[in-house]
Order: structure tokens, then sequence, then C-alpha cells
């Protein structure tokens, strides 16, 4: 899998299939080639892309923060949107 991380605040905004193709540019990050969505909220200077890692079965976007020396940290006080 592979995550999206905001880099201000560490939360991974979100997860892709390992054979998804993710394209950081300066001004957008594309999704797909051909290109199937654009996130225009996040670049390449905001935005990192982790490869390679085991997303948590219950995984929801804000939910986790991801770095790659201390993996998944569930975030505090989150409560989920949609209930």
């Amino acid at each position: 899998m592979k995550t999206l991380v905001e880099n201000s605040s560490g939360l991974s905004k979100y997860m892709f299939e390992d054979a998804e193709i993710v394209t950081m540019l300066d001004d957008y990050i594309t999704i797909g080639e051909p290109i199937e969505w654009v996130i225009g909220c996040h670049n390449s200077s905001d935005s990192t892309l982790f490869t390679n890692i085991t997303s948590p079965d219950d995984w929801s976007e804000n939910k986790y923060k991801y770095t790659a020396d201390n993996g998944w940290v569930v975030v505090e006080g989150w409560v989920n949107p949609n209930e």
C-alpha cells in the first residue's frame, strides 16, 4: 500500500494500492495513468508519499499519523465523521 501524508500535520490523507500510479507534481498530485483524478489541495512540497507499507484495517482519512520512524499512530480524540 501507499499513503499520502500531509507534511505539516503528519496526517495520512489518502491510501492507494501498490499498483496505483501516484504522480507528485509542484502544483497538484495525479492518480492513475491515464489520469483518473487529481488531488488539487496537496502537492509535492506539502506532502510525502510513503510506499510499501501495511495500512491499518480500520484506516480512515485523518485517523492516523504516519512516519517512517514511528509507523502508524492513532490521532488522539479522533471521531468518526460518519457516525
